[in-house]
């Protein structure tokens, strides 16, 4: 939001009354009002409570419990402004993402929206104890493949350098659902959003490691990449 310094400027308008210059006298127009841009320009910021990454095991729990987010505007807390979506089935196994959004208006009528999500990974078993993180080489889309860390970020949560293990840097996030299944839930990339979830895409565990086709917003679909642990 811009910050407004209004200013009064009385402007003084000298008026001839006679045609030759010998006298005149000065009329004072209305004060006009000025409004100057001043300061910083400020947008709204989502900070969320608990984890970003959530797992537990389907049918484990009666109700998922959102921890919420705080909002502000500057030094403003604006949380009840903030408009919450997604539900989370917790019977049933799959990725479930909640989305927090929050609009603002600033003084120039220019509109600011910011969101952030949190990812519930409701399993069809305990994965909590399971720790799929180590290097791996990604094969069938680089003609020259090199090891790359795959990292736990939290329980059943697991992050990689590069999806297509081809040296493009695209970070994602995925989750382990139990059994054989893995989930790479819709989130924003450098070519635009990517994930496993959109037709044509899956993850699965392997013997030894695991293998997916990979949606990238850009281009499409890409795979199947075979990851084998080093």
């Amino acid at each position: 939001m811009k910050h407004l310094k209004t200013y009064t400027i009385r402007l003084l308008l000298l008026v001839v009354t006679a045609c030759l210059g010998v006298s005149c006298e000065y009329f004072e127009a209305p004060e006009t009002t000025l409004k100057v841009q001043t300061g910083e320009i400020l947008f709204p910021s989502i900070t969320l409570n608990g984890e970003q990454y959530v797992t537990f095991e389907a049918g484990t729990i009666s109700s998922y419990d959102d921890p919420g987010v705080v909002a502000t505007l500057g030094s403003e807390d604006v949380s009840d402004q903030v408009v919450v979506s997604g539900n989370v089935d917790v019977n049933t196994a799959g990725v479930y993402p909640v989305v927090y959004s929050i609009t603002t208006i600033n003084s120039l009528d220019q509109e600011s929206t910011v969101t952030a999500s949190r990812f519930v990974n409701v399993t069809s078993e305990d994965v909590t104890t399971t720790d799929l993180s180590g290097s791996y080489l990604g094969t069938g889309f680089s003609s020259a493949p090199t090891p790359k860390p795959v990292t736990q970020v939290a329980p059943g949560w697991y992050r990689v350098t590069d999806i297509l293990g081809s040296g493009n840097g695209i970070v994602a996030t995925f989750a382990h659902n139990g059994g054989n299944a893995l989930i790479m839930p819709d989130q924003p990339g450098p070519f635009g959003n990517v994930n496993t979830t959109a037709d044509g895409t899956y993850a699965n565990l392997t013997l030894t490691g695991f293998e997916w086709t990979v949606f990238i917003g850009c281009c499409g679909n890409f795979g199947p990449i075979t990851w084998t642990k080093q």
